[in-house]
C-alpha cells in the first residue's frame, strides 16, 4: 500500500471511503511488525495514527461522544512511543546545528549528543508489539465509528471548518505568545489540516494539492521548533554540563527558533487566508463540483 490510498476517491460513497481508508490505515501499523529500523517504524507508526485521529477529527460533529473516547485512546497509545521518538530525534536536531557552528560551538553540541545518544530508552521492539496489538485491537470500533454516515459533504464539512478553525486560532495564539505549549498546539493543528487536505486531494486537485504541500511545510517548521523546544528543556536540566556547554547550545538553540518561528509566521498567514466559514462554503462548492 502506498499513502496514495488515504483520499476520497472520485465516484466513491463517503461511507465508504471512510471505512476503507481506516481499514488501509490499520492494516499498514499491523504490517510494521519486527521488520526493519525500528525507529523508522516508530515513526510510522506515529504516523498513521496522526492520520487516523485528523480522519475521526473530520467526522467529529457527526460521531459526537464517541470522537472523544477514540480519540483520546489513539493519542495515549502515540504518547506511549514518544520517548523513543524524541531520543532519536534529538540527536539529529544536535547534528543539525552543528553544521555550520563555530569549533567552540560544535565542541559544546558533541559534548550534549553524547549525553543524549547515553539516554537509551528501554526496549523498543516490545513497545511496538504492544502498540500495534492496541491498534488491532481497536479495528472493530474504529471502523463503527465512521459507519454508518450519510453520503454528503455536510458529514465532513463542519469538522473541515473545525479543524481549518482551531488551526488558525492557535495560530494567533501562538504569534502572541510563542511558549512551546502554544507552538506546539498550532503544530498539531497544522497537521491536521495538512492530512485532511490530503484525504480531499482529489476534490480540486491543483488548489487543494498546493494548499496541502503548504500546510506540510508549516507543520515540518512548527515540528523542528518543538524538536528544539525539547533539546532546550533537556540541556537546561542536565546537571552533567558545564555552565559554558549549556548555555553555548541554549543560545544556539533560541536563535534557530527564533528564525523557524518566523517562517511559520509567514506560511500560517498565508494559509490560513480566509474566514472558517468562507473556508467551509469554498470547499462545498468545490466538493459538489467534483461530484456533479
Amino acid at each position: 500500500m502506498t499513502d496514495m490510498a488515504y483520499a476520497i476517491e472520485a465516484g466513491e460513497a463517503l461511507p465508504d471511503a471512510l471505512r476503507r481508508i481506516v481499514a488501509e490505515q490499520v492494516q499498514h501499523v499491523l504490517a510494521l511488525r519486527g521488520d526493519g529500523e525500528v525507529e523508522m517504524r516508530v515513526h510510522e507508526l506515529r504516523k498513521r495514527i496522526k492520520q487516523l485521529r485528523a480522519l475521526l477529527r473530520l467526522v467529529r460533529p457527526e460521531i459526537g461522544d464517541a470522537f472523544g473516547a477514540f480519540n483520546a485512546r489513539l493519542r495515549d497509545i502515540a504518547q506511549r512511543l514518544s520517548g523513543i521518538r524524541d531520543a532519536h530525534v534529538l540527536v539529529a536536531v544536535v547534528d543539525k546545528l552543528s553544521q555550520g557552528a563555530h569549533d567552540a560551538d560544535r565542541d559544546a553540541l558533541l559534548i550534549v549528543r553524547r549525553s543524549l545518544s547515553a539516554s537509551e530508552p528501554g526496549d523498543i521492539e516490545a513497545s511496538m508489539t504492544r502498540a500495534i496489538e492496541d491498534i488491532r485491537g481497536l479495528q472493530p470500533v474504529l471502523a463503527s465509528a465512521v459507519w454508518p454516515l450519510e453520503d454528503r459533504f455536510r458529514v465532513i464539512g463542519r469538522g473541515f471548518q473545525r479543524t481549518y478553525r482551531d488551526g488558525r486560532r492557535s495560530m494567533h495564539n501562538a504569534i502572541e505568545s510563542p511558549r512551546p505549549v502554544n507552538m506546539h498546539q498550532w503544530r498539531k493543528r497544522a497537521k491536521d489540516h495538512w492530512h485532511q487536505l490530503q484525504l480531499l486531494r482529489d476534490v480540486a486537485p491543483d488548489e487543494f494539492h498546493e494548499r496541502a504541500a503548504h500546510a506540510k511545510e508549516l507543520s515540518d517548521v512548527l515540528g523542528d521548533d518543538h524538536d528544539l523546544a525539547l533539546l532546550y528543556e533537556r540541556v537546561a536540566a542536565d546537571a552533567s554540563l558545564t555552565d559554558e556547554t549549556r548555555d553555548a547550545v541554549l543560545r544556539l538553540t533560541i536563535a534557530a527558533q527564533q528564525r523557524l518561528q518566523q517562517r511559520a509566521r509567514e506560511l500560517g498567514e498565508a494559509l490560513y487566508d480566509h474566514s472558517p466559514r468562507a473556508f467551509r462554503k469554498h470547499a462545498r462548492n468545490r466538493w459538489r463540483a467534483w461530484r456533479s
